[in-house]
């Protein structure tokens, strides 16, 4: 760690503080049930030591009355959502996606797929040569 003081204004302190090494983390989706069925797990390698983000959300209520906020109320419970599940082991972060989404996601994937293998760029099992 480097410290440069800045000539113009002393009080100011400038500190290179040196970058961790990069981890290359791959991406891929989860659906919402796979993720609820198996919290705090990694949807692949079955690891439970995972990192879990996602957000708090509390409900409310505000009155208003001529365009004015007469009074707020908030909920006492808090929805816990998670939104993404990373796995250090297999160095994936998985980001969890509502059923149908994700179903959908599924289906562009195999029609993408599909027109991959009708255009020749796909290698068939067993065959050393593109179609």
């Amino acid at each position: 760690m480097s410290e440069t003081v800045n000539e113009e204004a002393p009080s100011v302190i400038a500190i290179e503080i040196p970058k961790a090494p990069e981890v290359r983390v791959r991406s891929a989706a989860v659906s919402s049930t796979v993720a609820a069925a198996h919290p705090g797990v990694c949807p692949a390698c079955g690891c439970d030591t995972v990192l879990m983000q996602g957000q708090f959300q509390r409900e409310f209520s505000e009155e208003m009355f001529g365009g004015q906020s007469m009074g707020e109320t908030l909920s006492d419970e808090c929805v816990k959502s998670i939104t993404a599940i990373a796995c250090p082991v297999c160095q994936i972060r998985y980001v969890v996606e509502p059923d149908d989404v994700f179903k959908l996601r599924e289906e562009n994937m195999e029609l993408l797929m599909e027109l991959s293998r009708r255009m020749g760029l796909t290698v068939e099992p067993g065959n050393s040569k593109a179609n």
